[in-house]
């Protein structure tokens, strides 16, 4: 995040205090593009691997799996990881749109260097390792999942789902979610 803070305090110091809100836009959309996805990518890549390549024996032994991805879930994977860039990117390119001038651009720049990385580190953890149970469980033939409301403290969503099967809804629901999917 840090190569994308000063670039965007940067744009903003350039234009917004110049009272140029179309050039910063037009900066923006430059900037969050095709290069700064591939930028993405390969910053968060080692990362996301990592964590993948540790969840995906444990959940396949879960349910008598090999523990092996195949190549059709290394695609999966990859697909997971270019989605967060698109999300990641989508989210923070809003944000610095919904900024009217130079002040508001370094109060979101704050919010981002103190918590956003954080944010982002928690909502990820659960959703990786919710779409790599998820590859794990249908590589053994597991095609049913259910979802386990994990926490002292769910909100009455996840509380709700606890033990149902779900199909096309996965974890994170909400910002703090820790719950997870099961075999069924």
């Amino acid at each position: 995040m840090a190569y994308e803070i000063r670039n965007v305090r940067k744009a903003a110091a350039q234009h917004l205090d110049t009272k140029d809100a179309l050039t910063f836009e037009a900066w923006l959309s430059e900037f969050y593009s095709d290069a700064f996805k591939a930028y993405v990518i390969k910053r968060i890549s080692p990362s996301m691997r990592a964590l993948a390549d540790s969840i995906f024996p444990v959940a396949s032994d879960e349910v008598n799996g090999d523990g092996k991805l195949t190549p059709d879930n290394e695609a999966k994977l990859r697909a997971y990881i270019e989605g967060f860039a698109d999300r990641y990117m989508a989210v923070h390119k809003a944000q610095a749109l919904e900024a009217e001038n130079a002040e508001a651009v370094k109060v979101m720049l704050s919010d981002w260097e103190q918590v956003a990385a954080e944010r982002i580190a928690k909502a990820e953890t659960v959703g990786l390792s919710n779409t790599v149970a998820k590859l794990a469980f249908a590589a053994a033939g597991i095609r049913t999942l259910y979802w386990i409301a994990i926490g002292a403290d769910n909100c009455p969503a996840c509380q709700d789902l606890d033990g149902q099967t779900v199909t096309t809804l996965a974890p994170p629901l909400h910002d703090g979610c820790v719950c997870q999917l099961g075999p069924g």
